[in-house]
């Protein structure tokens, strides 16, 4: 085999990483999708004829993942019939997808009559079919539901279009003249990557590019291995809950237990909850994408995007739950529940890593559909505001922007919106006091106002974070969760837990997203005073809010702090802060799907007692991340005394003699 220089597999590396920023490129500008034309949200790859990546250009991370596993699955059901012309099409969460919107195209490329690339491009389709225009319902109960379930086909066979089955794909899909735009505009990215890549073949030969991609791959694997090597063995466990899943009011826990073990990486998800009836599950795939965007947000921020990233992640996932679901479960809300899982896998990892962590962002994508009509043409209109970004051990969290969960993707342009769909917007603006509290606070969610201007309307709400606010780190406080809402007059109707399927709207009425808060970093009683001054003159933070969280009180013109004043509040804040002995109980118990904490049916906080069934966390000073728990009131506890399931005590790493803070975070909202 030819030999290869450092230099040279270097030059190829970018040289691949261009051609997937030029598949993005052409799909953008050809493609009739806006959130795809508009909001990028899409993702290209380039992999080897084994389906390996080589390189990815993701406008949403959580496509990494399930881009080779569907590119994997193509390639088992037509193994040995892939031809020079062909293009396949999938999308079935069951074979490596995420959901059903989000179609993935894939163009073989053939070079001296042998394999040797794979490009795919996958984007987000405003419309799949379904019940619910969007094709994302908060209600769905099974995927067929939720729009046409692709699994591998074959749309171009040797270089000419399968009418057929584009034919019936169009036939199941709303706005059909638009769906076969976004088609044309997937094989434009596919065809050219291909010419691309030829030249870079006709360059440097089949052999050296060959030898390229693998060292490509395994200097990735290699740098990532280096990372755990350099860590300390440890193993974690940490758990979050999605509020519900649009069909029960039951939330729905996430736990992991995460090891470092020598150069690898393990995340076990057992003690997940099972798959739920709703619409909120996800695939193994993207639950592995998950581990893997957790792993390069702490360990490989900056590193390349390939094969070798996957290798030292080992990921168990029991079959059957919310993580690894089964056909016919609905899969609308996975970027909701990947989200989850990231993070719980972050507040595991935490404790060893403290300047790599930040508190929990607004935890959703927040998928709002409002569809209308234009004459006789349906419009649907797509948005997906960002909310807060998790503060860190030096700055605040960016506020109502994506984080590094949901990459590049773009809020469309409100200009172009309102010329696409009969739709006005009113406002758009930071939600005062919405950051988790912190040392160094969370970002901001935002509101953003729509009014409908045809005479009906409806509207899709698939989101989360509405009840169980972002977490904080290390002292930080919790955030204010997402809300969704519609004005009509004086009238204000609640989107109860952020799910709703054809909610009616009339002409006139306002539809208000509010994507929620981040949590914070560190004590925020430890804010630098004059950066709390600042959030008020700024807006951010209100003059109550700073006295009341942060302890800092300002001078009569609002704007100058007042030291003395301040110490002595922050000293009667800290002298406030319930604190109990946590005590290790029996085995664990679960009210609405939500951990149960015994205390005495006296405790309070700030003088007002807890209820039954409060939703509340615990910090400790041993753990990162605070735990979340409902309140069951017992007589028999000491008014001191927390009663912890032996779990729960692992989880927050308490010993005898510990003390642990008590905080309400009941409606927030």
């Amino acid at each position: 085999m030819a030999g290869i220089d450092p230099i040279t597999v270097e030059v190829v590396r970018n040289r691949l990483r261009a051609i997937s920023r030029e598949m993005v490129i052409t799909l953008i500008k050809t493609a009739y999708s806006s959130v795809i034309y508009d909001g990028k949200d899409c993702s290209c790859a380039v992999l080897d004829g084994q389906g390996q990546l080589l390189t990815l250009d993701a406008g949403l991370p959580l496509h990494i993942a399930p881009m080779p596993s569907s590119v994997k699955e193509i390639i088992r059901d037509f193994q040995g019939n892939i031809l020079p012309g062909d293009i396949f099409m999938i999308n079935s969460p069951y074979r490596g997808g995420t959901h059903l919107p989000d179609v993935l195209v894939l163009e073989p490329v053939f070079y001296q009559g042998q394999l040797v690339f794979l490009c795919a491009a996958r984007g987000h389709w405003t419309d799949v079919g379904g019940a619910a225009p969007g094709s994302i319902s908060g209600k769905a109960t099974e995927i067929h539901q939720e729009g046409l379930n692709m699994p591998p086909i074959k749309i171009y066979e040797g270089g000419k279009p399968n009418e057929s089955v584009i034919k019936l794909i169009l036939s199941n899909v709303r706005v059909s003249e638009e769906r076969a735009g976004d088609i044309r505009a997937h094989v434009a990215a596919c065809k050219t990557a291909e010419r691309r890549l030829i030249e870079l073949l006709d360059k440097y030969g089949l052999e050296k590019i060959s030898e390229a991609g693998k060292q490509i791959i395994n200097a990735s694997e290699n740098y990532v291995r280096s990372v755990f090597r350099s860590l300390p063995n440890f193993t974690a466990s940490y758990e979050d809950y999605l509020d519900n899943d649009g069909i029960q009011d039951t939330s729905i826990r996430i736990k992991a237990t995460v090891s470092i073990k020598d150069d690898e990486l393990e995340v076990d998800f057992t003690g997940t909850a099972p798959q739920s009836q709703g619409p909120y599950n996800v695939s193994k795939a993207v639950t592995h994408g998950a581990v893997v965007i957790a792993s390069k947000i702490l360990f490989d921020p900056y590193g390349p995007m390939n094969e070798g990233i996957f290798r030292p992640v080992r990921v168990n996932v029991p079959e059957g739950t919310l993580l690894n679901a089964q056909y016919p479960s609905a899969t609308g809300g996975f970027g909701e529940v990947a989200y989850r899982a990231i993070f719980t896998v972050i507040g595991a990892l935490a404790q060893i890593v403290p300047e790599h962590v930040c508190g929990a962002d607004y935890g959703a994508i927040n998928h709002c559909y409002i569809t209308t009509k234009q004459g006789d043409r349906p419009s649907i209109f797509y948005a997906y505001p960002p909310g807060g970004n998790g503060g860190t051990y030096m700055t605040d969290g960016p506020s109502g922007l994506r984080g590094p969960s949901s990459g590049d993707v773009a809020l469309q342009s409100l200009e172009t919106v309102e010329a696409l769909h009969p739709v006005m917007f009113k406002s758009m603006k930071f939600r005062t006091d919405s950051g988790g509290p912190g040392k160094f606070r969370g970002g901001l969610g935002q509101y953003l106002s729509v009014q409908v201007l045809s005479d009906s309307g409806g509207l899709n709400v698939v989101s989360d974070r509405t009840y169980i606010p972002a977490f904080g780190v290390f002292g930080g406080c919790s955030a204010v969760p997402n809300e969704w809402k519609v004005l009509r007059g004086s009238e204000v109707h609640i989107i109860p837990r952020g799910k709703a399927v054809n909610y009616p709207l009339r002409k006139g009425d306002i539809v208000v997203m509010g994507p929620g808060g981040a949590g914070g970093y560190g004590d925020p009683l430890e804010r630098d005073p004059a950066m709390v001054a600042l959030d008020v003159e700024e807006g951010l933070v209100s003059q109550g809010h700073a006295e009341e969280v942060y302890g800092v009180v300002l001078q009569a013109d609002g704007l100058s702090v007042d030291r003395q004043a301040t110490d002595e509040k922050r000293s009667l804040l800290r002298s406030q802060r319930r604190m109990l002995r946590p005590v290790k109980g029996d085995g664990a118990d679960f009210d609405r799907g939500i951990r149960v904490l015994r205390t005495s049916d006296k405790v309070s906080i700030n003088g007002r007692q807890l209820a039954d069934g409060e939703l509340v966390e615990l910090a400790s000073s041993r753990s990162a991340a605070p735990l979340r728990f409902r309140v069951r009131r017992d007589s028999q506890v000491n008014a001191e005394q927390a009663i912890l399931d032996t779990e729960a005590w692992g989880i927050l790493g308490c010993v005898e003699g510990d003390s642990v803070e008590l905080r309400s975070i009941e409606q927030r909202s």
